[in-house]
């Protein structure tokens, strides 16, 4: 692919905690889509915290460094931990980053340095050197974290450029029913800025709204997307391989399960698998941090501990290998979180892979779940409909996989290709609106 000449494009600077580089969500967003960004219409540049500096795991873009505004300005406890997380535990060098890490800690702490406005200020002045050299034709700003869009909305105003301001996950606290808004006045004047406003969810979109902060004329939603690269569907790695038994069923969850997205009912309804006759030819693989009170349930039942592998992260195309030895892919959705879509949904669709979704019932994944006929969802809050959903695709593999040739076309809407053209459509819209500035 080539880019077309630098003269014709129209540029976009994009202020996010995550920029392409590392294995954050918001890195790989854009990382999946950079060969077709690059052969777009428009230059995307990412101004942000360092991703060497920040991120346990590096996912290296494709984007030319010059389009890489990062910034060093990152709290040295932080960036010790990030090393310590880096080593095998007990090593050598984890222990002493494990020292460092404290050290800094105490010296941050007694001279009161503020670690948040430390970095604020090293992504203002990235992105400040950028617009300087560059001048873009839009700014735009990704929450979370919001302090990095109220940046960029800052930075629109200062240099009369239209702002096109992006939510992944509202701003605010929300339970299965209500959205509380964090910051309302301050978010109110960054919506009231906006030019345009895109949401990572229909849900998020609709709580905006029907809270007020911010018109439906001017929101517009986008979803993840997932990778055509030929070398994430190689069927095995020689780093990560697993045991498998003729007549076991391989689901792998690809990622981290923290105490907000926990998985008791998804344990209650194992239990309840392996105390019925015929059940041992399912395994289910964890990659990536587990909540520790979850890990020692595990570790205390010996009927889970034979039923669950415990992995450590692996990085991103090393979980795509693993996605590619699996016959079901998991998918885990916090109870309260009845707007989020999470990417490894989107992530994983080109492995043809059946999907088992845990969430709260009403999330905008269902629909989708249901539509394609690609997998099943399940209520997160009850393990008999987990159980009743494992017992569906473990019997009907076949009729869920036949759903990816059936709905093929639909499915492409998710591809990278795809979605990189909705963000060109989208930052067109931005610059031919009446009230660009």
């Amino acid at each position: 692919m080539h880019s077309p000449p630098a003269r014709s494009r129209k540029k976009v600077l994009l202020l996010t905690i995550q920029p392409p580089g590392g294995s954050g969500v918001q890195s790989l967003i854009f990382s999946k889509l950079c060969p077709y960004l690059l052969d777009s219409e428009w230059d995307f540049h990412f101004a942000g915290p360092d991703p060497q500096l920040t991120s346990v795991l590096s996912s290296p873009s494709d984007y030319p460094t010059e389009n890489l505004h990062y910034t060093r300005s990152i709290s040295r406890s932080r960036v010790f931990s990030i090393l310590k997380n880096r080593q095998a535990e007990k090593s050598p060098r984890r222990i002493l980053y494990s020292g460092f890490q404290l050290f800094f800690k105490i010296v941050e702490q007694l001279s009161r340095h503020d670690s948040m406005a430390y970095l604020k200020r090293g992504i203002r002045e990235a992105a400040e050197q950028a617009e300087s050299a560059i001048d873009f034709d839009v700014i735009a700003g990704k929450s979370p974290d919001f302090n990095v869009l109220e940046i960029a909305a800052e930075l629109a105003q200062a240099y009369h450029k239209p702002l096109l301001a992006i939510f992944d996950d509202p701003h605010g606290q929300r339970d299965h029913d209500h959205f509380y808004p964090d910051d309302r006045s301050r978010q109110a004047k960054v919506l009231d800025q906006a030019q345009t406003v895109l949401f990572m969810s229909p849900k998020t979109r609709e709580r905006y709204v029907q809270c007020g902060l911010v018109t439906a004329a001017k929101c517009l939603t986008i979803t993840d997307s997932y990778s055509p690269d030929p070398d994430l569907y190689r069927q095995s790695d020689p780093d990560q391989q697993h045991s498998r038994a003729n007549a076991e069923i391989q689901i792998a969850h690809l990622g981290n399960l923290p105490h907000w997205r926990p998985i008791d009912t998804l344990l209650e309804a194992l239990r309840l698998w392996v105390a019925r006759a015929d059940s041992s030819n399912l395994v289910l693989h964890q990659y990536g941090y587990l909540d520790d009170r979850a890990r020692d349930q595990i570790r205390r039942e010996s009927a889970l501990t034979n039923l669950i592998r415990l992995h450590p992260a692996i990085s991103y195309q090393q979980s795509h290998h693993a996605a590619a030895r699996s016959d079901i892919i998991l998918v885990v959705i916090g109870a309260r979180h009845l707007d989020n879509q999470p990417s490894k949904f989107f992530d994983y669709l080109g492995h043809n892979k059946p999907m088992l979704v845990l969430g709260p019932p009403g999330n905008p994944i269902q629909e989708i779940t249901n539509h394609l006929g690609i997998g099943v969802f399940c209520d997160v809050r009850n393990p008999k409909s987990i159980l009743a959903g494992i017992d569906r695709l473990t019997t009907g593999l076949p009729e869920f996989k036949a759903s990816y040739q059936q709905h093929k076309r639909d499915i492409e809407a998710y591809s990278a290709n795809a979605v990189a053209n909705k963000w060109v459509h989208v930052l067109n819209g931005v610059i031919d609106s009446p009230a660009n500035p």
